[in-house]
C-alpha cells in the first residue's frame, strides 16, 4: 500500500501541472478521480455515523476559522509582499471555470482524492511503518511539495499551513470527516464563491 500511495504521490504534480487552456481541472480533475476511486476499491469504505457527525461539526468549525483566517492574512500580505496580489490574480484565472457546476465537481472530486490519499491512505499506511511523527511529516512534506507542480510559491504555502490543519484534524479526530468538511469549506469559499482578491 505505501508504494501505491507513493506512486499516486508522485503522479499528482504532473497531473497538476498540465493546465490547459487555463483549466487546472482539464488533467487533475479526471487524476483525481482515477485516485480517489482507486483507494475507495482498495482500502474500501468504513462508516460510523457518530464520527461522521463529530467530524462534520468539528471540520464546520475548523473551516469557518480557516476561511475568516485566510482573507485576514491575505490582506496583511498584500502590503508586505510586493506583486502578490497579481500573482494571487493569475492563479485565480487557471482555477477560473466559465461554468461554475463542473469547476465545484471537480473540486469536490480532487479535495476527495486528496484527503483519501494524504489524509487517509497514506498518513494509515505510514504510521504502521514507521509511527506516527513521521507520517505526519511525510504526509506533510510531500502534499505541500506536490503543489510545486502548480508553479506556485503561494500554492504551496497554502498547502503547507491548510495541510498541517487538515492533517492535525485527522490525527486529533481518528476520521476523515472533519478534514474534508474543513477542507471543501475553505476551497469552495476561498477558490470560487468568494475570491481573496474580491473579484
Amino acid at each position: 500500500m505505501l508504494a501505491l500511495c507513493i506512486a499516486l504521490v508522485i503522479g499528482w504534480p504532473f497531473a497538476l501541472h498540465e493546465i490547459r487552456d487555463n483549466d487546472v481541472y482539464a488533467v487533475l480533475g479526471p487524476y483525481g478521480a482515477a485516485v480517489a476511486l482507486l483507494l475507495l476499491v482498495v482500502r474500501g469504505v468504513r462508516f460510523d455515523g457518530r464520527a461522521v457527525v463529530r467530524g462534520a461539526a468539528i471540520g464546520v468549525a475548523v473551516g469557518a476559522a480557516m476561511t475568516a483566517a485566510t482573507y485576514a492574512a491575505y490582506a496583511l500580505l498584500v502590503a508586505v509582499v510586493p506583486g502578490l496580489a497579481s500573482h494571487v490574480a493569475d492563479l485565480y484565472a487557471a482555477a477560473h471555470s466559465e461554468r461554475i457546476g463542473p469547476a465545484l465537481a471537480w473540486t469536490c472530486v480532487v479535495m476527495c482524492a486528496e484527503e483519501l490519499l494524504w489524509r487517509g491512505a497514506l498518513l494509515e499506511t505510514a504510521e504502521a511503518r514507521f509511527g506516527r511523527p513521521a507520517a505526519v511529516a511525510l504526509s506533510l512534506a510531500t502534499y505541500t511539495a506536490v503543489q510545486i507542480g502548480s508553479g506556485s510559491w503561494v500554492v504551496a504555502l497554502a498547502a503547507f499551513v491548510c495541510g498541517a490543519i487538515w492533517t492535525a484534524e485527522r490525527v486529533w479526530t481518528r476520521t476523515l470527516w472533519a478534514s474534508l468538511v474543513s477542507h471543501a469549506i475553505w476551497t469552495i469559499t476561498v477558490i470560487h464563491l468568494l475570491p481573496v482578491t474580491g473579484r
